[in-house]
């Protein structure tokens, strides 16, 4: 029994290890993505955007105290409820399969509302978001499937969202945009399809084949049926005369 434990506990840690982002050898396709390069409080490439854009309600900020990679990460502090997001415009191809991926630190960010996420300009799916007060770096990611036409996205990395805003502050790092050959089984892309320049619809994505950990589970029960069969027969077997 105590092997059929450890063997479960390796197979639960391996899927929660999965969804770290690791090093890529494709090509980055984000200017300036661990936000090193500076034009006066703001990182070079990227742009601010807010849907309540009253004065004390939204704060961006570099900050060169904590880093996940580099010397600086980029804040975004919401004093008040609000939808806010760094945002870059980037070139993609058409019918092609994308992976987004990031590190956020966030603080005090509120449960009820949308947390910080990774997501695209003009759609309300995003990345999970992470709320409350991390304890370190986390990983976010995001997959994208362009359509025919789709020939650029605005990425954004956010704090709140469509219908769900928020406060608190989100710190984000080593964001990557790259090509991928295809998308993680049990994970539910993003699909861009064009509707004319500029103007993107999130289309329905087919249903997920059941993900590892329903097979986890499966095993899981599996393995105790095998324990249990053999301790009824090594009990049977000590009752004999």
């Amino acid at each position: 029994m105590r092997y059929l434990v450890f063997a479960i506990s390796l197979l639960l840690n391996a899927e929660g290890l999965a969804g770290i982002p690791e090093s890529k050898d494709s090509t980055n396709l984000l200017a300036n993505p661990s936000f090193e390069e500076l034009s006066g409080t703001l990182p070079v490439g990227w742009e601010t955007d807010v849907w309540d854009n009253e004065p004390g309600v939204t704060d961006f900020a570099v900050r060169d105290e904590e880093a996940h990679h580099g010397r600086y990460s980029v804040t975004i502090i919401n004093h008040q409820p609000n939808d806010a997001r760094l945002k870059q415009t980037v070139k993609v191809d058409p019918d092609t399969t994308y992976r987004v991926s990031c590190w956020v630190m966030t603080r005090n960010v509120a449960s009820r509302g949308k947390g910080a996420n990774v997501s695209f300009h003009g759609i309300p799916a995003t990345s999970r978001a992470i709320s409350g007060t991390t304890d370190g770096w986390q990983p976010l990611e995001l997959y994208l499937k362009t359509g025919a036409g789709v020939k650029q996205v605005e990425l954004t990395l956010g704090l709140g969202g469509y219908g769900a805003i928020n406060q608190g502050e989100a710190t984000f790092d080593q964001v990557r945009f790259e090509k991928v050959t295809s998308v993680p089984e049990g994970v539910q892309p993003i699909i861009l399809t064009s509707e004319g320049e500029g103007k993107f619809r999130q289309s329905p994505s087919p249903a997920s084949p059941p993900g590892r950990f329903l097979w986890i589970l499966v095993a899981t029960s599996f393995g105790i049926m095998i324990t249990a069969a053999g301790y009824y027969r090594w009990a049977l077997a000590g009752a004999r005369p």
